[in-house]
């Protein structure tokens, strides 16, 4: 309730939490559970942290202030518009020291489908900053990459590497040009699959003829499909103008 209460920054309704916390009670059962779940916050917390009408409830300005992902946005928010770039950096540094891990991570309440949607929708926001780069562990100093692989497609090598620990795995298709070693020694495009790395499980590779894999004669070459199974993925089959299937057989 209070990281709900944080992050709405308002007052929010008493019938809108008693059906986002008791679902499957009814409204006055509902409405009664979270009276007495507001009197043993109030009795933890102390007076003034609670704000409370007959119809509303929100924390203190000051709280939803202090709070630790509010203050992580404002951090973020303000290096945008901050007057330099050492200014920017501290900024990014203090919301850097706040990012921990997931919104509410190994938090749940069993049999609250809405409450376990809000959390998934705020989580996935948060996620969607370190995309967009502007998470500050994007600063970070470039790790060592994984080693470069080699996969055997219709004769030709292809060039892969594999890294991550996310829940997800990502293919990252290679644009017309592209060469796994250059994505590590450019800085702020190392940064930037450092931070796919924090998200998925991610597999970036040279297409055929390009970067580390195997070159061949474009006029003699019809247009290739490899398949890439490394490591126990799931194969996939991907051409390069962007299409992906299920394959029919591993590749050799």
């Amino acid at each position: 309730m209070l990281a709900y209460l944080a992050l709405a920054g308002r007052p929010v309704s008493r019938n809108l939490l008693a059906e986002l916390l008791w679902p499957e009670a009814p409204a006055g059962d509902g409405r009664a559970s979270l009276r007495r779940a507001l009197h043993r916050l109030q009795q933890r917390l102390g007076s003034g942290v609670i704000l409370g009408t007959p119809d509303t409830i929100a924390l203190a300005p000051e709280v939803v202030a202090a709070t630790d992902a509010v203050v992580f946005r404002e951090q973020l928010a303000r290096s945008r518009d901050a007057a330099d770039a050492p200014a920017s950096l501290a900024l990014l540094r203090r919301a850097e020291a706040l990012y921990r891990d997931d919104f509410l991570a190994g938090f749940g309440i069993p049999e609250c489908p809405d409450f376990e949607d809000w959390q998934v929708q705020q989580s996935e926001a948060l996620r969607r900053t370190i995309a967009a780069g502007d998470l500050p562990g994007i600063l970070a100093p470039v790790t060592t990459p994984t080693p470069v692989r080699y996969v055997v497609s219709g004769g030709v090598h292809i060039a892969y590497r594999l890294y991550g620990d996310g829940p997800l795995t990502l293919v990252a298709l290679p644009g017309f040009v592209s060469h796994l070693d250059f994505y590590w020694e450019q800085p702020e495009l190392a940064r930037f699959m450092q931070a796919l790395g924090r998200l998925a499980r991610v597999l970036c590779f040279d297409k055929r003829g390009a970067g580390l894999s195997d070159r061949v004669d474009p006029a003699t070459t019809p247009r290739q499909q490899a398949i890439l199974d490394p490591d126990g993925l799931a194969s996939a089959l991907i051409d390069f103008a962007g299409r992906s299937e299920t394959p029919t057989a591993p590749a050799g």
